[in-house]
């Protein structure tokens, strides 16, 4: 009972407190209090005037912090089975209270403070995943048919949904609310600043940023009329039919959107903008869930556990693995920059990197399906064992790779919007295809693979530098060896897909050669610096050599076993693997310190 009430509580006050939030903001009281978490330096200051109503969000995020500590201890205690829920909701709202925070204390920056908007809508929604998980409220308990194409069109919904409400969130945070003109000529159209018409199309950056906010709108509005026509009568809420809830938010929403340009920006429509944005998108989502559960014949939610395998197949399609080693080497090449960049353009720099790396595996995947489905160590992966789609994974995939590309650029400049270009295309279009032609294949795909540190030192510099080249360098050198052990290992699984990896088509001794000959070049190209005058650290190079040594070492000793002994030479497969992923980190972080 503790739980039960608990969350639903908690639900409505993190809807209260997303619509105080916006209150804040549209009443420019969002740095009432100049510190934080104290406002000016109290527990408890006067609550007057904008101090009232900052404060006031603080204090109700503060007690949702709090029932969400008491919800998961109590969990634990119950033994609940869905506890991690509950850990994930905790970890989310103290997120989102890091976020407030450096929203304050870096002065409002736009980018985190659209980021707060769209913390808060996950944490509601999980809130309300976790309120259906255990107390499932059923919006209809009669065995009905369902369109077939209901759970995409909801699921389409919310992605329209949120990305409308983020949007809209950075047009605000941007100071772009008036961008299109105020006044009832500009409530639909978009005022030409250049010719003075409302009639025109925008004539400014500022004014398309915006005028995206109103097409977006169009979209969302169309995606709704399409559910109404499609979501059972027999789908209630308070004794309402959900699909006529749905189309009345909707209605409305447009109504006070177009009231909000019309009046202004004024702060009661603005306010009322959000708050029925976020009412929205909580029925929307409640209803994915139930047409979700009825869509596999079940009246309750046991079978929303399988959710969290899918969002794991997902996740996984990604190659998370390959991401970390992107997001280290992309941080290291803003490292050795040493340029004065905000905390906040790198955050998102290296987001739009990950998601654009993340989205180009995922089309990797997508094409390789059928190779994946032939393989021991692959035939279980979330396309090739039908779990996944192909066309679900392609839509996913070039989501992310649009919006990892778009994001790169925004948050950096075109050089580097062009080497994550580039990096997609000859991983995608190059080495996934000829993988099954020559072994040369692993030459091709090290260049997308050495590019990320390249574009860290880019994104913040605008150029490319001898250090950074160095690091591009280095990672593709080493990408050889790392690569060629693991394809000795699963040599016979290569064979059956027909993929041309060097064991197999010149032999183990070749493939060893070559091994070697790279782990050698990379020893001589960490004493290029010091040979060219570029650094006159003896320390840098006395280390790194050590470490290319060692590692060179390791690839030497494969040639003393002898080729039958086939277990020696997987054993041997593996210490090269595990040392290369040592290696990689120890030989970065040695260049970012003693260089």
């Amino acid at each position: 009972m503790i739980i039960k009430w608990g969350i639903r509580l908690n639900i409505l006050l993190t809807f209260c407190l997303i619509c105080l939030g916006g209150f804040v903001h549209n009443t420019g009281s969002s740095l009432a209090c100049p510190d934080w978490p104290l406002c000016y330096g109290e527990l408890m200051p006067v609550m007057v005037g904008g101090v009232l109503i900052e404060h006031s969000h603080r204090l109700l995020a503060s007690l949702v912090g709090f029932i969400s500590v008491i919800l998961l201890i109590t969990a634990y205690l119950k033994s609940n089975p869905r506890k991690y829920l509950f850990l994930f909701a905790l970890i989310l709202v103290i997120f989102q209270g890091v976020l407030g925070g450096l929203t304050v204390l870096f002065l409002l920056p736009s980018y985190v403070s659209t980021a707060h908007l769209a913390t808060s809508m996950l944490f509601l929604l999980t809130l309300i995943f976790i309120h259906q998980v255990n107390f499932p409220i059923l919006l209809t308990k009669e065995k009905i048919k369902l369109p077939s194409n209901l759970v995409k069109n909801l699921l389409l919904a919310l992605i329209f949904l949120f990305v409308q409400m983020v949007w809209g969130a950075a047009i605000r945070h941007l100071g772009l609310g008036g961008a299109c003109g105020t006044g009832w000529s500009n409530g639909l159209l978009c005022q030409d600043m250049i010719q003075n018409s409302a009639w025109g199309l925008p004539s400014s950056i500022e004014a398309w940023l915006h005028y995206t906010h109103r097409i977006l709108g169009l979209g969302v509005l169309t995606v709704f009329i399409f559910l109404y026509r499609s979501i059972p009568n027999s789908f209630l809420i308070l004794g309402m039919p959900v699909r006529k809830i749905m189309i009345s938010i909707i209605s409305f929403q447009v109504f006070v959107g177009i009231w909000t340009a019309s009046s202004g920006i004024e702060v009661l429509p603005t306010t009322l903008h959000l708050a029925l944005a976020a009412l929205l998108f909580c029925t929307t989502f409640l209803t994915f869930l139930n047409v979700l559960a009825f869509s596999n014949n079940e009246n309750d939610f046991s079978h929303l556990s399988k959710m969290k395998r899918t969002f794991l197949d997902y996740l996984s399609l990604t190659k998370p693995r390959l991401s970390t080693l992107v997001l280290m080497t992309s941080l290291m090449g803003v490292l050795i920059s040493n340029a004065p960049v905000h905390i906040f353009q790198c955050i998102f720099l290296l987001l739009g990197i990950i998601a654009t790396v993340a989205g180009a595996c995922v089309i990797n995947c997508f094409m390789e399906r059928e190779l994946d489905s032939t393989m021991e160590r692959t035939a279980n992966r979330a396309i090739p064992s039908g779990r996944i789609s192909p066309t679900s994974a392609f839509y996913y995939g070039a989501t992310l790779l649009s919006f990892g590309l778009g994001l790169t650029y925004f948050a950096s400049n075109f050089l580097t919007f062009f080497l994550g270009l580039s990096a997609s295309v000859l991983y995608v279009a190059l080495y996934t295809p000829l993988k099954t032609k020559t072994p040369l294949a692993v030459f091709i795909g090290a260049i997308p693979g050495a590019i990320p540190p390249l574009m860290g030192y880019s994104g913040v510099t605008g150029e490319i530098s001898f250090l950074s080249f160095l690091l591009f360098m280095i990672l593709f050198l080493w990408q050889i060896p790392h690569f060629l052990s693991i394809s000795i290992r699963y040599a016979a699984d290569y064979g059956k897909a027909g993929i041309k990896i060097y064991p197999n088509v010149l032999g183990l001794r070749s493939t060893q050669k070559r091994m070697f000959f790279f782990c050698f070049l990379i020893t001589i190209l960490t004493i290029v610096p010091f040979v060219l005058g570029k650094t006159e650290s003896l320390t840098y190079v006395y280390g790194s050599v050590v470490f290319s040594l060692v590692f060179l070492a390791l690839n030497l000793q494969g040639f003393f076993i002898k080729a039958k002994h086939y277990s020696g030479i997987l054993q041997w497969s593996k210490i090269i693997f595990w040392s290369s992923l040592v290696y990689l980190p120890a030989q970065l972080i040695w260049i970012y310190a003693w260089y």
